[in-house]
């Protein structure tokens, strides 16, 4: 048993996923189709017995045994031997065949089962919903010019919740408009030795994204140039965290059908995606 576990080059009761995981990567470097040497067919032989032995399976009880043979001359040697390979060669083909017959079965049935159960609505509304706000995200966040509001000071206040001092603006076009920009303590002394908040009615220029509204830069003017800071407070300083987790669905979607890949992503991505929402409402209600 010890030297089929060699064979797939894997430690003594390595798991049977490893052992899986290792019979597919290394039948498909020597299958015969791929690899025509003759140490590439020994090997594939080898490789299909021993996943044979190691996952049970009862295929292995047809396995051509190679005759012993008293006979000490090389020539029938030789020819016992290129007979034996021709068998052996057989059964490793076959066993590969019925092996992809077993695994499309079962995802055949394990596809007609999710396509039977809520979850097969669930992943496809998740899937089409969490790809449009990544598209969202990269369009508001990117893509789209952002508005430009002037603002005037209203207010410093420290936010127990967030950690972060809020600074809120009043939109000068607007009375009833207040945005707020947030940012830590390091950075608002960084900001308010540029901006010089302490000056009264100073302008300051917020960025609005198009799409979702959020306060995204602060902008303070000297006489010189322009400079803009990040509101800490947007949804978007996780940026890159929604937009990959909003657009791995994609893969349920691109790998639509019979596979283990859709059926796994439509259970493991629609979950990463519905957490991706729990964690943009907590984000949303801060």
């Amino acid at each position: 048993m010890e030297k089929h576990y060699r064979t797939l080059g894997l430690p003594v009761g390595a798991s049977k996923e490893r052992i899986k995981k290792a019979y597919r990567k290394l039948a498909k470097l020597y299958h015969p189709d791929k690899n025509q040497s003759k140490k590439a067919h020994e090997k594939f032989i080898l490789i299909n017995e021993a996943y044979a032995h190691l996952s049970e399976d009862e295929q292995i009880a047809i396995y051509p045994r190679s005759p012993r043979s008293k006979s000490k001359k090389k020539q029938s040697n030789a020819t016992i031997s290129k007979d034996d390979l021709e068998r052996k060669m057989e059964w490793a083909r076959n066993y590969a065949k019925l092996k992809n017959i077993r695994e499309a079965r079962i995802n055949q049935i394990s596809y007609i089962q999710l396509s039977k159960s809520p979850m097969r609505k669930v992943s496809l509304l998740v899937s089409i919903l969490s790809t449009l706000m990544s598209f969202l995200f990269v369009l508001d966040y990117c893509l789209i010019p952002h508005n430009s509001v002037q603002v005037l000071l209203n207010k410093k206040m420290y936010n127990n919740d967030s950690g972060l001092y809020d600074l809120t603006f009043t939109n000068i076009k607007n009375d009833a408009e207040k945005l707020i920009f947030s940012t830590d303590i390091d950075d608002l002394r960084i900001v308010n030795s540029v901006c010089n908040f302490s000056a009264d009615n100073k302008l300051f220029a917020l960025d609005k994204s198009a799409v979702f509204g959020q306060v995204l830069y602060l902008n303070c003017f000297n006489s010189y140039n322009s400079t803009a800071y990040f509101n800490k407070g947007s949804f978007y300083v996780m940026f890159y965290f929604f937009v990959t987790i909003f657009s791995l669905p994609i893969v349920t979607l691109a790998s639509w059908g019979p596979n283990s890949l859709h059926i796994m992503c439509s259970y493991v991505l629609t979950y990463a995606a519905l957490f991706g929402f729990f964690i943009l409402l907590i984000v949303l209600t801060q």
